[in-house]
C-alpha cells in the first residue's frame, strides 16, 4: 500500500487527505453526541426509577418466545416467582435490568470483510417507562458499516472507481421485554 500511495497522482492524494481531515473534523463529533445520547437516556431513566420506584411489585418479563417469568420483589429482592419457563431469564428485577444494560456495552470488531474495509458494531437499544423509568425493552443489535479508519476501505474505494464496499447488513432481537409492573401496597 506505500508504494501504491507514493505512485498515486497528487491531486488523488490530496483530495483523499481532504477527505480523510473533513471526516475527522466532522464524524468525531458527530458520533461523540450520538453515543451521548443514550447514557443521558439511560441516567434520566434511572434517576426516575430512584425516585418513584414502589418498595413492592410485581413484574412480568419475557426473554424470546419461550420465556415468560412472573415475580415479586420487595426492596428489590424476589421473594415469590409466580411462573417461570424452564429457561433462564437475564433479569430477574429492575435493579438487575440497569445492570444488564450497563454491562452491555458497545463492541466493535475491527475486521469483519472484503481484507477489513468493513467492521462490524453490536451494542444495546433501551426504552424506558416515562414515569417510573424501568427498562421496558433491551434490544440487542448488530450491523456493518464501512471501516473508515482501515486503508483497506481506501484501498477499495480507490480500485472500485469510489464505490463504498457493501458492508451494510443489520440485525436486532429482543433481549428482555417487561410485560408489566404492578406496584403491590
Amino acid at each position: 500500500m506505500v508504494l501504491a500511495l507514493n505512485r498515486m497522482p497528487p491531486r488523488r492524494m490530496a483530495l483523499l487527505l481532504g477527505a480523510l481531515v473533513l471526516l475527522l473534523a466532522c464524524g468525531v463529533p458527530s458520533l461523540m453526541v450520538w453515543q451521548a445520547l443514550p447514557a443521558n437516556q439511560l441516567a434520566a431513566a434511572r434517576s426516575r426509577w430512584s425516585a418513584h420506584a414502589p418498595a413492592r411489585y410485581r413484574i412480568v418479563s419475557e426473554a424470546g418466545a419461550r420465556c415468560v417469568l412472573d415475580v415479586e420483589v420487595r426492596a428489590e429482592q424476589v421473594v415469590a416467582v409466580h411462573r417461570r419457563d424452564h429457561c433462564s431469564p437475564p433479569a430477574r428485577t429492575v435493579s438487575e435490568l440497569f445492570r444488564l444494560i450497563d454491562n452491555i456495552r458497545v463492541i466493535s470488531y475491527p475486521c469483519v470483510s472484503f481484507s477489513c474495509a468493513c467492521r462490524s458494531v453490536m451494542g444495546t437499544r433501551s426504552e424506558f417507562d416515562g414515569a417510573l423509568g424501568f427498562p421496558r425493552t433491551i434490544t440487542v443489535w448488530s450491523r456493518r458499516e464501512p471501516n473508515l479508519w482501515n486503508l483497506a476501505y481506501w484501498r477499495y474505494r480507490l480500485e472500485h472507481g469510489g464505490e463504498s464496499p457493501p458492508c451494510t447488513r443489520a440485525s436486532e432481537a429482543v433481549m428482555v421485554r417487561v410485560v408489566s409492573l404492578t406496584p403491590i401496597p
